[in-house]
């Protein structure tokens, strides 16, 4: 079996340690460690105004940010 053949059939934990290392070189762009160890994936979201005007207002009232409660709802 060819070596890179192996390596893409390993399991995608692999391909996220290589992720990993390369968020803490600095050379992924738009990826991030959060505080858990998670890595995040920074994205843009195109919303009416309104929306988010008012997706603002329920974070502030549940006292938490906009992305968490935009990840909250995706989930």
């Amino acid at each position: 079996m060819d070596v890179t053949k192996k390596q893409k059939d390993s399991s995608s934990a692999a391909g996220h340690e290589d992720l990993r290392k390369d968020i803490e070189r600095g050379r992924a762009k738009n990826y991030y460690i959060n505080k858990e160890g998670d890595i995040i994936q920074k994205v843009t979201v195109h919303m009416p105004f309104e929306m988010v005007i008012q997706q603002k207002k329920e974070a502030l009232y549940k006292r938490i940010t906009l992305s968490e409660l935009i990840r909250g709802k995706l989930k």
